[in-house]
């Protein structure tokens, strides 16, 4: 989990990596796809051909934020947050 302040902004977490939105947007292909999701950054590179879903999927949320994606067809659901979570590389402050 994130941790957030009253005001909703995210507090760094001590010794995590800290991207941008420009250096995610440059993540956007099959070789190398992060991804934003609820401000954690996920690389999904390895998650792209194994997706039960497809990797069409995963691809249109490569290089940019996908939370709605996500969430609209997981709904956080504690499975797919585990699955999740094995991909986590840093978090996003914008």
């Amino acid at each position: 989990t994130i941790s957030k302040d009253k005001n909703g902004n995210i507090l760094v977490i001590p010794g995590a990596k800290v991207y941008t939105l420009t250096e995610i947007a440059n993540h956007n292909t099959t070789s190398s796809c992060y991804s934003v999701i609820s401000s954690v950054v996920y690389d999904l590179t390895m998650w792209v051909n194994l997706h039960p879903g497809g990797k069409e999927t995963i691809l249109s949320m490569c290089g940019g934020d996908g939370t709605q994606s996500f969430m609209e067809q997981h709904k956080g659901r504690t499975k797919f947050m585990n699955i999740l979570a094995r991909y986590k590389i840093g978090i996003t402050t914008q």
